[in-house]
């Protein structure tokens, strides 16, 4: 997807506006271009009741999403009776051997992922990893996100979330981006759910200024 808008669409379930599922493809690992690319596009005011209001990603084996010099921005997932509501500018699925060269990776870059809200986690990003993959966020920010959950609302900004497996793990890259002014009722900047099985790194970064309240009076970064 290249030089495009997609913008004011609704699903009663996943991916409010893109939903792209890259399989895995041994004979040609992470292929150039990457399986699956949006760039210079603007992903904006679509809606999805369940997960991914703007976007839903799903990586296996050997893939790669690439997201570059792009926009995420008003999507939602909304309170409803949907069962995750979840992610609501980008819900990013990996799922991957328990360790090697080719585990599923998820890249943003040179992006802004802004304004979007979901009910429940992850009100700009929520990673999924199934196993073990990959997040690479780099060049990017990643503001005023918000959950709605007054009670169990967590992760404005980007949550990144693990099944308790002891034979696998997702890496998370954090290298010159800014979390800022997302907000949350329990976390407002960047979570993480199994962090034994997480790695994350961060460097030349700005994860400041995100919230628990939406007065914005009490700090919550990581």
């Amino acid at each position: 997807i290249t030089d495009s808008t997609l913008s004011g669409n609704r699903a009663d379930d996943d991916d409010g506006g893109l939903f792209a599922k890259a399989l895995a493809h041994l004979g040609n690992p992470f292929p150039t271009p990457p399986a699956i690319t949006i760039s210079r596009s603007l992903i904006s005011g679509n809606t999805a009741l369940n997960r991914g209001g703007g976007a839903y990603t799903y990586n296996t084996e050997s893939s790669e999403t690439l997201i570059e010099d792009s926009r995420i921005t008003d999507n939602k997932v909304p309170t409803s009776e949907s069962g995750f509501r979840n992610g609501g500018g980008i819900y990013a699925y990996v799922l991957g051997p328990p360790s090697g060269a080719n585990m599923p990776t998820v890249t943003i870059t040179r992006s802004t992922i802004d304004d979007n809200e979901a009910d429940r986690i992850g009100g700009g990003i929520f990673l999924c990893g199934k196993d073990s993959g990959n997040l690479i966020l780099t060049n990017s920010t990643v503001s005023d996100n918000r959950t709605l959950d007054p009670e169990s609302g967590t992760e404005g900004g980007i949550f990144i979330a693990h099944p308790d497996n002891d034979l696998a793990t997702v890496n998370a890259i954090l290298r010159n981006v800014t979390v800022t002014q997302n907000v949350s009722a329990l976390s407002g900047g960047v979570g993480i759910v199994n962090l034994p099985r997480v790695q994350v790194e961060i460097a030349n970064s700005i994860i400041s200024q995100n919230f628990t309240t939406t007065a914005k009076t009490t700090p919550s970064n990581l």
